[in-house]
């Protein structure tokens, strides 16, 4: 556990997330998904903070998608066919970032700006 006095950001995440770093599932979207489905999603998870969902291959995560690439392909797409025509894979940030308990929030946070998430 984080004692008092220690600096936060190079603790591991076990000891900062402790109940919900494995226990909390990821929203998450199967590859085949249409690109509407995603945007429901985002939709309804926007007051969580929550701005990337985990786009899986069966149950291999393969990558993120986002309002960034929702919005990239409304840019080059401006029509409802981007939404119902397109696949979630088509658009999928392969950029994934995968952490472990030992993982500390330094890291993390190096990660995300990395990629920009």
């Amino acid at each position: 556990m984080v004692g008092v006095g220690s600096i936060i950001s190079t603790h591991p995440l076990s000891d900062l997330l402790v109940n919900s770093l494995t226990s909390t599932p990821c929203v998450n979207v199967r590859k085949n998904a249409k690109v509407k489905v995603v945007t429901g999603m985002l939709a309804q998870y926007l007051e969580t903070f929550t701005d990337s969902v985990v786009v899986r291959d069966g149950t291999k995560p393969i990558g993120v998608i986002g309002g960034r690439e929702i919005i990239q392909g409304v840019y080059k797409n401006p029509s409802s066919d981007f939404f119902e025509m397109n696949m979630v894979e088509n658009i999928t940030d392969r950029r994934l970032n995968v952490v472990k308990s030992d993982t500390s929030l330094k890291e993390l946070v190096s990660l995300w700006k990395a990629v920009g998430r």
